[in-house]
């Protein structure tokens, strides 16, 4: 204590900035080579890609990345054209790296196979020659869906966290769905079947779109397993068709409180689907008379619906085994007669 108080006050400032000075002279200069173009990929596809990579590196903060345009000075100056080289073997790798002045050089290729894109990517360090990094990862889908996969490719290469987006708590201002779907404006029938309400996917949660026929195959069996559950008709409609009914019925709505999704097998993933299930005993109702929980993990698969459909298999599997168990002594106290 006694050293700090007779520090001047300019000494001590640049003490404690000295630290900070320090940090950021430690990024790694590295430069990116364009990704190699294989089947089912043209060349401006790929060039278009390796710049967005570039950026992901970029955003990672742990290297300071060279740009493009600088780039092409150099090799210019020395009669190359970057988009003419296709250096993927260490040997080649170390020699351009030394050309463009990095301690670090990235390299790789992207192809396609059938419907899976395929990329390979892989970081050297120029002066030693040594492989420090290699990455791969497949993409099923299309070309713009690789784009997705970039930053896990840059968090991979740079020893950075890969990001994934925490369950939000919070609640929208508007609550959208994923994709427009069109209702039919007539009023429901008062027949004696159960209202079961559409399900929506929240943005927030569910960060994708859901496209319309995917949301309505997902309607369809939830139906179908509250049907089976409690053993009555039912009729799918959105939740601006029942609000409205005068119908003396049951409702059952859906409610999306959380979805996670981990990477798997073969560069799969597995959707988990938090879920409450609650039933209304009409459609003028503000309270359930019961809420049943439910937690589903679906097959892994590729790409982002496929997850969250096989977690909604489950989640109609559930439903079928449970709802009418857990909620019966509800249900029977509301007059539901099974």
């Amino acid at each position: 204590m006694t050293i700090m108080a007779k520090t001047p006050a300019k000494l001590l400032f640049l003490f404690l900035l000295f630290p900070l000075w320090i940090t950021a002279t430690q990024l790694d200069k590295i430069a990116v080579l364009n990704l190699k173009n294989t089947e089912g990929v043209t060349q401006g596809e790929a060039e278009l890609l390796t710049d967005r990579l570039r950026n992901d590196l970029f955003s990672t903060g742990k290297v300071e990345v060279m740009e493009r345009d600088q780039m092409q000075n150099i090799l210019a100056e020395q009669g190359l054209q970057q988009s003419g080289i296709t250096c993927t073997d260490e040997g080649c790798m170390v020699e351009f790296g030394k050309l463009l002045g990095v301690k670090i050089l990235v390299s790789g290729s992207i192809g396609k196979l059938g419907s899976l894109f395929m990329i390979n990517a892989k970081s050297i360090d120029v002066q030693t020659a040594q492989i420090l990094k290699v990455v791969s990862e497949d993409v099923k889908g299309e070309i713009e869906d690789v784009v997705e996969i970039l930053p896990t490719v840059a968090a991979k290469l740079t020893g950075a966290s890969v990001a994934t987006a925490p369950p939000s708590t919070a609640k929208p201002a508007t609550e959208p769905v994923a994709a427009p779907r069109k209702e039919s404006t007539s009023s429901l029938p008062c027949d004696g079947s159960i209202f079961v309400e559409k399900m929506r996917f929240p943005r927030n949660i569910i960060s994708f779109n859901v496209p319309a026929d995917d949301a309505d195959d997902i309607d369809e069996d939830l139906a179908e397993a509250v049907s089976q559950a409690l053993e009555r008709s039912v009729i799918s409609a959105s939740n601006a068709r029942i609000v409205v009914s005068t119908c003396k019925t049951f409702v059952v709505r859906f409610v999306v409180t959380r979805y996670e999704v981990r990477p798997a097998a073969m560069k799969q993933f597995t959707g988990t689907l938090y879920t409450d299930v609650s039933i209304f005993a009409s459609p003028q109702s503000k309270s359930p008379i019961a809420t049943v929980k439910f937690k589903n993990t679906g097959d892994r698969h590729w790409g982002d619906i496929t997850p969250l459909q096989n977690a909604i298999e489950q989640l109609a599997e559930s439903i079928e085994d449970d709802l009418y168990s857990t909620a019966k002594k509800a249900l029977k106290q509301a007059g539901f007669k099974r």
